[in-house]
């Protein structure tokens, strides 16, 4: 067979050569068509072009979304009223308070009225400019379609159970803070710096009221801040009441020793 020139296992063809067996081949046009329609088969769902556009869109939003929350956050409102510097954010977290002698001269109740005061109008200041902050994404579809969607919910929400409670606010004081830009009035006359009479309320009962009247409230609040002042004001009239009854004391028992050698 190997003398005839006929491999094994190969069936001689017509003619002096040997049969040979060869597999199709396919062009290079002929195989990028079948890679593109089997990647497409197997990949197509992420080769969507509208997916692909929408993944997109929601990272830009989400970029978005980051930016403005990180600037909402630094803002801060600010008043300067009557002696009291407050600043607050827009929830109406105190960030910062600052009072001057002019207004640790106020009476507790006018500076508790004087510091609420502020203290909403920085939230409503603060509120207010974060609003102006997010305005950029009102105009965004998906912001726009959850919030009305927010908004049909909230409302079916109030239907069902109706009208919201109201919190009832506090009343207001007889005294009214000052006016901003105005020399301030004041309806209330503190106690003079020095004098010999004790305070007709003992200083200790009235830290302890203070005390009690401070765990009322929130410790981030400017009314706490209000009662934590007014309870200092209270111990340092308890030290300098008696200081003047201890120097009242000397003074008597000096007198006594001088009758002696009268």
């Amino acid at each position: 067979m190997r003398s005839m020139g006929i491999e094994p296992r190969s069936k001689p063809a017509c003619g002096a050569g040997t049969r040979v067996e060869r597999k199709p081949t396919l062009g290079a046009p002929c195989l990028s068509r079948l890679a593109r329609r089997t990647t497409r088969r197997k990949f197509d769902l992420y080769d969507d072009r509208s997916l692909t556009k929408g993944l997109k869109m929601t990272e830009e939003l989400a970029a978005k979304f980051s930016r403005v929350r990180h600037a909402v956050n630094q803002i801060r409102g600010r008043v300067d009223t009557g002696g009291v510097t407050v600043e607050a954010d827009g929830s109406g977290r105190l960030t910062a308070l600052s009072l001057t002698p002019e207004a640790l001269a106020y009476g507790p109740q006018v500076l508790a009225d004087l510091l609420l005061r502020a203290h909403q109008h920085a939230t409503e200041d603060a509120a207010g400019r974060a609003n102006d902050a997010m305005a950029e994404l009102y105009d965004d579809p998906v912001v726009s379609r959850l919030a009305a969607m927010t908004d049909s919910e909230l409302t079916a929400d109030r239907r069902q159970v109706g009208n919201a409670p109201t919190i009832s606010q506090p009343q207001p004081s007889q005294y009214s803070p000052p006016p901003p830009n105005s020399q301030p009035q004041l309806t209330y006359a503190p106690p003079a710096t020095r004098q010999y009479a004790v305070p007709s309320m003992p200083a200790a009962e009235a830290s302890a009221e203070y005390d009690a009247a401070a765990a009322t409230v929130p410790q981030d609040s400017a009314q706490w801040a209000a009662y934590r002042i007014a309870q200092s004001r209270a111990a340092r009239a308890r030290a300098e009441a008696e200081a003047l009854r201890n120097q009242s004391d000397e003074w008597d028992a000096e007198d006594t020793r001088n009758r002696k050698y009268w």
